[in-house]
């Protein structure tokens, strides 16, 4: 009979570099919901109805999303495996919004901001609870802090950053740095 081997301690630095990526994913989900409603409103000329379509479109995706990730044909453990790509989709998705130039083309930016995000959120929830051990409470505490965190410096952001004259975009551009950082925090999870 073969003795059951003991769990393995998630090395340190794994927990924390989860919380990092739920501040940044949610900070950048803060400047795209902000920086939709502007730029659909100001800089596109979209209708209320176009605008209430592309939230929509975005909250349909990310339900479509999660249902596939966390479905019998998705083992749960091979999510991690999907972190890192889906930072790629969620980087470029941020950087095309200024340039989608009408309603059509927000769709697709949209779906693809969206599918990331929609994605990244409940993966990083599952591998933080599943690698938290007996303290799953407090780190997913700390989880729900680091996200409403970067969900009230991303909206902040989006806001204040969105007509700034000496650099146009600022608020996308900036957020795609640090999603593109979340990409190199990713590598080797």
């Amino acid at each position: 009979a073969t003795k059951p081997q003991p769990a393995r301690a998630s090395p340190r630095w794994l927990i924390p570099r989860l919380f990092c990526l739920a501040f940044i994913v949610s900070a950048a989900v803060g400047v795209f919901e902000v920086g939709l409603a502007l730029r659909g409103k100001q800089e596109l000329g979209l209708s209320q109805y176009q605008i209430a379509l592309m939230f929509t479109e975005c909250s349909l995706v990310m339900l479509v999303a999660q249902a596939i990730v966390f479905s019998p044909w998705v083992k749960p453990r091979s999510t991690r495996w999907l972190i890192a790509p889906a930072l790629v989709v969620l980087a470029v998705g941020l950087f095309l919004v200024p340039w989608a130039s009408h309603f059509a083309l927000m769709l697709v930016v949209i779906g693809a901001v969206a599918a990331s995000a929609g994605i990244l959120s409940p993966i990083l929830t599952y591998w933080i609870s599943s690698k938290a051990g007996k303290a799953q409470g407090a780190e997913l505490g700390k989880q729900t802090a680091a996200a409403s965190l970067g969900v009230t410096v991303g909206s902040a952001a989006g806001g204040l950053l969105f007509n700034v004259a000496w650099l146009p975009n600022a608020s996308f551009l900036l957020i795609t740095a640090l999603v593109v950082l979340g990409i190199l925090v990713s590598l080797g999870l």
